[in-house]
């Protein structure tokens, strides 16, 4: 997404989503926000109607990169919880690999708690 989203760019955007929800089913999409400088009630409206259409095709949106004001507005507003931020490395997670022989010990001397 550029510095400025707004009302206009829902059909592209929109369109953007359903094309790559068809070639690449996903339980997430990560949207990348880092580049929206100036977010404002129509950025949140924008992602709000993505996050509504994702959910439609049966997937959800986790946004990446969202800076200080965006967080802000979000909190405010009480679309933290609809438009939930994605966790460092969220969208890397596929590559990652499970531990190997990871054990759990139990130090006796340690009280429990």
């Amino acid at each position: 997404m550029g510095p400025g989203v707004g009302r206009a760019d829902v059909p592209v955007l929109s369109e953007r989503l359903v094309a790559l929800l068809r070639d690449r089913p996903a339980d997430v999409v990560i949207c990348d926000v880092a580049a929206i400088t100036a977010p404002d009630a129509s950025t949140l409206e924008v992602l709000a109607r993505l996050q509504l259409m994702a959910r439609r095709h049966g997937c959800g949106i986790r946004l990446y990169g969202a800076g200080g004001r965006l967080r802000a507005l979000l909190a405010i507003t009480g679309l933290s919880e609809v438009l939930p931020l994605a966790l460092d490395g969220e969208w890397q997670a596929e590559e990652r690999e499970e531990p190997v022989d990871v054990e759990e010990r139990v130090d006796p001397a340690d009280p429990a708690g």
